[in-house]
């Protein structure tokens, strides 16, 4: 009796499956496009540890070498990342490649390696590795998706529970591991020792007892020059200039010079404001430890946060202080007096008409590229600055500032000569076009595009329905290849199809200017004397501000402005002959 199958029935008889399989093309020997998977974290980071990226590597491509149908495409590695999240970036990048076609088997040395969740393992393993026709192998687990296609009926078997049993066994061990983890650190913690890494700036880890700071002078003496410049009322703006200014390298130049840390990107970091801001807040230079500060719990399913200070655990005398009680004190009452001062002028502001910035995330300095700054001034005026420049003076930047007011002027100016001449140029190119055929034959291409896109809805559609199938049953491994052979054809064709129906309705379009953005703003803003956020927002991509208040404007849609005055030109060339 024939079964029921969703929108493609398929012949049963003895005959037409003798025919069907001589039609089903087998999987060939050297068609496996290998990836090797490697994941350490950052507790498999021990010398005699299994898991080295060394150890993984070897036992994976050892698997690999004696198998003629495999060829190994690329290696992908994730060092220090959880098992828990897979949103690790080499894990990613395999994915990408593995759609895109790229990879057609993914091998790991055991599923902890793969990921420790076992939601998230099992949905990669039963649902997205076989839709995308992607084997998976698990060496020390003797698992292989492949070989359990191995029933009499040619359909994939069940794994049992020996699979999803390790993925709960690893997602448990790992939300063990992160309670065992929390634990230690929650006794360092009370105990006033520090958890790792490097040591505040000032200070080096001792070498004599575990988890305890001892005074680097070096840097201590640059600790107690900041809190006295703090002191005596500079801004932490004014502190981080001077600092700059005489060539006292930053707490990252420092730990990369004496060789504290290895990462050349630190060597050449000048120092910044919240580094200050930080270091005059930080009781540690008062021979405190202060822990806690933030908190994450991946067994509770926590991720990392700031606690408020009143959660804190702050340990008091833990190891010699840089700066006196006094001193210390004296700073945090400039920072109230600072930030009181602050609050104040906020309270003024407010009384005074809101100042827009109409350059908001547009306006950039034209020789360090960072954003500009805007500062409103007396009487609600209001200017750019370089932050470089003001930072770190001319170590940064090149001095620049400009009002906004000039701004506004060249902005608008400049816009209104772009619209002008785009307007102008449409216009031309309309005139000289029979409007009422372009519109016939554009809507012939739209009508024919909407039929492919309908089509290729249906594919995809008995796609998903053979998938479906195939996972019900009622389709064996063989039939279910041949007909997803057989849509991904259809669609890879109409997708060809529609994709040359849109080039040349998109050609048409940028050539006449018809429904384009570009058109619609132009028509909105040509003529308009005041210059907008919306206006800013519709046409202009970036502005840079260089030394002596020179500025360029880049426009957004310069490829359809580029274009339209090409064909202008053309037509011009054309007339001319």
């Amino acid at each position: 009796m024939a079964r029921k199958v969703r929108n493609h029935p398929v012949p049963r008889d003895k005959m037409s499956e003798n025919k069907l399989s001589e039609q089903t093309p087998k999987v060939k020997t050297h068609d496996f496009s290998v990836a090797l998977y490697i994941r350490l974290s950052k507790e498999d980071s021990g010398k005699n540890n299994q898991n080295t990226v060394e150890n993984q590597k070897a036992l994976l491509e050892d698997f690999v070498k004696d198998k003629p149908d495999m060829k190994v495409v690329d290696i992908y590695i994730d060092n220090g990342f959880s098992g828990t999240n897979f949103e690790r970036p080499a894990f990613q990048k395999m994915m990408e490649d593995a759609k895109r076609g790229k990879i057609n088997c993914i091998i790991v040395k055991d599923l902890s390696r793969f990921g420790r969740s076992y939601l998230v393992a099992g949905n990669y393993l039963e649902k997205i590795f076989p839709f995308l026709n992607i084997r998976f192998i698990s060496v020390t687990d003797h698992f292989d998706t492949f070989a359990v296609i191995s029933s009499e009926d040619g359909r994939g078997v069940a794994n049992g529970i020996e699979i999803p049993l390790k993925n709960i066994i690893n997602e448990v061990y790992a939300k063990d591991i992160s309670r065992k983890v929390g634990s230690a650190i929650e006794i360092q913690k009370r105990e006033g020792r520090y958890g790792g890494g490097v040591a505040p700036y000032g200070y080096k880890k001792s070498s004599t007892v575990k988890g305890k700071y001892e005074v680097d002078e070096e840097a201590a003496e640059v600790v107690r020059y900041i809190f006295r410049l703090r002191s005596e009322g500079y801004g932490y703006c004014s502190i981080v200039k001077i600092l700059n200014e005489k060539g006292i390298k930053s707490p990252s130049a420092y730990r990369y010079e004496k060789g504290i840390v290895r990462n050349e990107k630190g060597s050449n970091v000048l120092w910044k404001i919240y580094a200050i801001e930080d270091m005059l807040r930080d009781e540690v230079y008062l021979g405190n430890m202060v822990r806690g500060k933030t908190h994450s719990a991946m067994h509770k399913g926590e991720k990392r946060h700031y606690v408020p200070r009143s959660e804190w655990v702050i340990v008091p005398g833990t190891h010699e202080p840089i700066v006196s009680k006094e001193l210390f004190e004296a700073v945090q009452a400039v920072n109230e007096k600072k930030a009181q001062e602050y609050k104040d002028n906020l309270e003024k502001a407010k009384e005074n008409p809101k100042r827009d910035n109409l350059f908001k995330g547009k306006i950039f300095c034209g020789d360090c590229g960072i954003t500009m700054g805007g500062a409103v001034g007396n009487y609600n005026s209001m200017s750019y600055y370089c932050p470089n420049y003001r930072e770190n003076g001319a170590m940064g930047c090149v001095k620049k500032h400009i009002s906004a007011r000039k701004l506004e002027k060249a902005v608008l100016e400049a816009v209104q000569i772009h619209l002008k001449i785009f307007l102008e140029g449409r216009e031309e190119i309309r005139s000289r076009n029979d409007s009422a055929e372009i519109g016939k034959r554009r809507m012939v291409l739209e009508s024919e595009t909407r039929d492919l896109r309908q089509k290729e809805a249906q594919y995809q559609q008995k796609l998903s329905s053979t998938y479906l199938d195939y996972k019900d049953k009622l389709l064996t491994v063989q039939e279910y290849f041949m007909l997803k052979n057989k849509y991904q054809a259809a669609l890879a064709e109409l997708e060809v199809a529609r994709k040359e129906k849109e080039l040349l309705l998109n050609k048409m379009q940028e050539t006449y200017g018809e429904d384009l953005e570009l058109s619609h703003a132009a028509e909105q803003y040509f003529g308009q004397m005041v210059v907008t956020k919306d206006m800013v927002d519709a046409l202009i991509e970036r502005i840079e501000v260089f030394e002596k208040g020179r500025i360029h404007i880049i426009f957004r849609f310069e490829d359809e402005y580029r274009i339209l005055l090409e064909k202008r030109a053309d037509m011009e060339q054309e007339g001319a002959n």
